[in-house]
């Protein structure tokens, strides 16, 4: 059995969005898990037929029993996220999803797709959710009984940190936001 995890590309350089997800399959990577990539496009106006093209494509490398980790959202739309994972599993493949966000959550005119975001899911076997609190609110919300659940706790960023002597403590702050949409990353107080 071979081991997927998603990958987004295509935002704009280092999107908080595209850097989590690189981050994260960076980490995967070390574990043996092969990468699957996944393009952000406008998926609106695409037809069935091409979808249906795009999605062998990203998935032609996984066979009967392979485990795919998607990472979502991947920002081509709930329609894109629920035929990927129909998609793979219509080849036999066992699907996780890691939930880096939630839309519906996340903004106010998408509040209306949670339960279509539940639904899909529950079609995982894993998810792999942020905190406690985003597995109580999605087991609030419908997520199937008994739906295996990886809690993160928290998140922290990869480094290279070379230190050959005591380290110092060293005033800095890293965020992988954009900084000039948060101020508060520009002073340390």
């Amino acid at each position: 059995m071979n081991v997927y995890i998603t990958k987004l590309n295509g935002m704009s350089f280092m999107s908080t969005e595209q850097y989590a997800q690189h981050m994260t399959a960076a980490i995967a990577h070390t574990l043996g898990i092969k990468e699957m990539g996944i393009y952000r496009y406008h998926a609106d106006g695409e037809s069935t037929e091409n979808r249906a093209r795009r999605l062998d494509g990203i998935i032609a490398g996984i066979c009967p029993g392979d485990m795919v980790i998607c990472q979502f959202p991947t920002w081509n739309g709930l329609e894109f996220e629920r035929d990927l994972v129909r998609h793979i599993k219509a080849y036999h493949g066992r699907v996780v999803i890691f939930i880096h966000d939630l839309e519906a959550m996340m903004y106010e005119n998408r509040r209306s797709v949670l339960p279509d975001t539940i639904k899909l899911y529950n079609e995982a076997e894993v998810l792999i959710v942020p905190s406690h609190r985003m597995k109580r609110f999605l087991t609030d919300q419908g997520i199937k009984t008994g739906m295996k659940c990886i809690v993160q706790e928290m998140w922290d960023y990869t480094t290279s940190l070379n230190s050959p002597g005591s380290p110092k403590l060293k005033q800095e702050l890293h965020f992988a936001g954009n900084p000039d949409r948060f101020p508060f990353s520009n002073t340390w107080n």
